[in-house]
This record gives structure tokens, sequence and C-alpha cells, in this order.
């Protein structure tokens, strides 16, 4: 099945777009520009998810955007008749590009290519991340909390717009001590007063986070399972 992604055009300042993947986890939510990103962000991820609260939070930022509809299978935005600036509101274009962007990161995270398999070790503080990607460009490196400013290189090392990248996010999650990568596994371990089960403030455990951060650096098409 290939993703489709249709345009309906209402007038100058609506569009319904449509799709084969579900989109919405809801029968129908409004978001309006009465609210501010952050706000949205977090009331559509208790909506739906993390995908549709990141595209809420995007298109909110756009100026002239008044009323975002989410629906299982169709998006409708729609325009204010003037900007912030009190000009004539014209369709901004990166407004397709965000929704089409959601669409097709549901699409990967239904039709996973990739893998990651989550281990347990005897030392409960420890949890193993095993891919069938690759995700660093060395053999094995560890990096301790706090990065300092001697761990860019190796960070460059790993690969700055992969496992480095990986490893920046993973050590700001409160918690971690230390992440260990090599090409096809990164390890972490927490300090003794934390759980990876503990919720943070958007309901996420150090587990959750870890998984949101390969799919953030590696993308959403990778199936999750635990050993």
């Amino acid at each position: 099945m290939k993703l489709i992604f249709n345009v309906r055009v209402h007038h100058a300042l609506g569009r319904t777009f449509s799709t084969n993947v579900e989109i919405g986890k809801q029968n129908i939510s409004l978001y309006t520009s009465h609210g501010s990103a952050r706000s949205l962000h977090l009331e559509a991820l208790r909506d739906h998810d993390r995908i549709v609260a990141e595209m809420v939070q995007e298109l909110r930022q756009i100026d002239g955007v008044d009323h975002i509809f989410v629906e299982p299978y169709e998006v409708a935005i729609y325009l204010k008749e003037k900007d912030s600036f009190g000009r004539r509101t014209l369709w901004n274009e990166k407004i397709d590009q965000i929704v089409k962007k959601a669409f097709q990161a549901r699409y990967d995270e239904l039709h996973p290519r990739k893998r990651l398999v989550i281990e347990t070790y005897p030392n409960d503080r420890l949890r193993g991340f095993a891919t069938n990607f690759e995700i660093s460009n060395t053999r094995y490196e560890t990096f301790q909390r706090p990065l300092r400013i001697s761990s860019l290189e190796y960070l460059r090392k790993v690969g700055i717009d992969g496992g480095g990248e990986f490893v920046r996010i993973v050590m700001q999650i409160p918690g971690v001590t230390q992440v260990s990568i090599q090409p096809y596994e990164a390890r972490v371990e927490i300090a003794n007063a934390f759980s990876w089960t503990e919720l943070d403030d958007n309901h996420m455990s150090i587990v959750d986070n870890v998984v949101e951060a390969f799919k953030k650096v590696f993308g959403n098409n990778i199936a999750i399972s635990n050993k």
C-alpha cells in the first residue's frame, strides 16, 4: 500500500488533506488560534499522539492559521482573513508540507522496516537497545553525564547527525548517567534513585524517551519489541 495524500481546496483560506492511513485517534478534534503552540501541543498529545501533536504545534507557529481540525483520515486547515500585521492572509504552502510530513510519519510507523529490541539485564540500572540498522560509525564509545566539551570530538566520531545526536538527546533525559554506543546497539544507564517505568510530566518513562530519541534521529518507521 502506498501513501495517499489528497488536497481539497475549499477557498483561498481553507483546505482539507485526506489520506489512507489513520492520522487522528478521535472522531474529530479542533485546535484554535486562541491557544499557544505549546499548550496546543500538549492538548493534541493527550487527544492523539506525538505525530499529531508535533503537526499541530508546527501549524500553530504559522502566522494566520486559525482552526485545525483533525479526524481519523483527514486534517482541515482554515486561515484568518488577516494576519497578525493586519494584512490579507495568503495561503502558506508550508502548511501542506507539514501535514504531508505527519501523514508520512504515520505511514512509516504503520509500515516499519527497522527493528529496535529493548533488552533488560541483571543490573536493573542498565537497558540495552539493539537495532538492525547502523547507529554509530565507531566500534564502541561511552559517554558519561555531564557531557563535556572534550566529548564533542567523540560525538563527531560516532556520527554527528546519527549516533552523536542520539547520545546528545538521551543524555538530556533526567536520570540518565551514561550512554554506550556501537554500530548496532546502545546501552543506557540510570541513577539509583530513578526508575525505568516512572512517568514524567509528559507521561513518558525513561524507556519511552529513549525510544523517542531513536525515532527523532533515525525515523518513525521502527518496530519496537522487548527481549
